[in-house]
């Protein structure tokens, strides 16, 4: 099944997205050191991105996806969490470049773009 970025977001908090979505990727920040709730240090960044109906941040807690993740990619993801109004993706999560999304609206790319704006080290929440 494919969803949308918006049905999404109409999941309880902590849902598992089992769900195939289609974005892009329109900005990201560098990788950074990040403490674990289990005392350890892992390695994350943030990337805003976008479908033709909603935008918002992806904290990427697998740092191997760095390489996948990128500014103006289109990636399909799957199991990945809705949190606190942002998209967590982990070590689980399957994210898969593709080609295709239809045209995003000027208002959408104009909100992911702004949502980076502001955002330091110090924002990161730490997972299990």
């Amino acid at each position: 099944m494919h969803s949308s970025l918006s049905d999404c977001f109409t999941k309880e908090n902590k849902t598992l997205i089992a769900e195939f979505v289609t974005v892009k990727v329109i900005d990201v920040r560098p990788l950074r050191n990040y403490k674990k709730r289990n005392g350890k240090t892992g390695k994350m960044f943030i990337a805003a991105i976008c479908d033709t109906t909603y935008a918002c941040l992806a904290k990427v807690y697998d740092s191997e996806k760095v390489t996948i993740i990128q500014p103006n990619t289109v990636l399909i993801l799957k199991d990945f969490f809705i949190k606190n109004g942002e998209i967590s993706i982990t070590s689980k999560t399957i994210a898969s470049k593709t080609g295709h999304l239809p045209e995003i609206p000027d208002d959408i790319i104009d909100k992911a773009s702004s949502l980076l704006t502001g955002t330091k080290s110090t924002d990161l929440s730490p997972v299990s």
